[in-house]
């Protein structure tokens, strides 16, 4: 009820970027996460109010609502990706040539996991759902 009937936030968008961006640079200072988790709980605060004004712009566009959609597939799939790329990097080359190739390994793995849960989410969640609801319907 509180977020339904208060005020919009002001500057959301802005907000919702600083929080944004201070998730990975907390990370990189290895702050702690009773630090780094509450800015979760922001973004998903400003998200949500800039949904409930209208004025979500960007986040309800296709390419968000897609993300959203294979979100689950992501969080399943993205580990082992990352774990299989950078360590089959790690043990294949020099440690020298790992870490100046870091960010494209970084790039690649964020593909990977997109390319490997969409594929996961059309070819067996979406029809795995649909035969569930089939056999428990009425």
């Amino acid at each position: 009820l509180f977020f339904r009937t208060r005020a919009a936030i002001r500057h959301t968008h802005f907000l919702l970027a600083i929080a944004t961006a201070a998730i990975p640079v907390l990370m990189h200072l290895r702050m702690p996460d009773i630090i780094i988790v509450p800015c979760f709980a922001v973004i998903i605060v400003l998200a949500a109010d800039l949904a409930r004004t209208g004025k979500d712009g960007w986040l309800s566009g296709r390419i968000c609502v897609w993300l959203g959609e294979i979100s689950y597939a992501v969080y399943m799939t993205h580990y082992i990706v990352i774990t299989v790329i950078l360590w089959g990097a790690w043990q294949a080359m020099p440690q020298a040539e790992f870490l100046k190739i870091l960010p494209l390994l970084a790039a690649a793995s964020i593909a990977a996991t997109i390319v490997i849960s969409a594929f996961l989410y059309h070819g067996l969640e979406k029809p795995a759902r649909r035969w569930i609801t089939r056999i428990l319907a009425p």
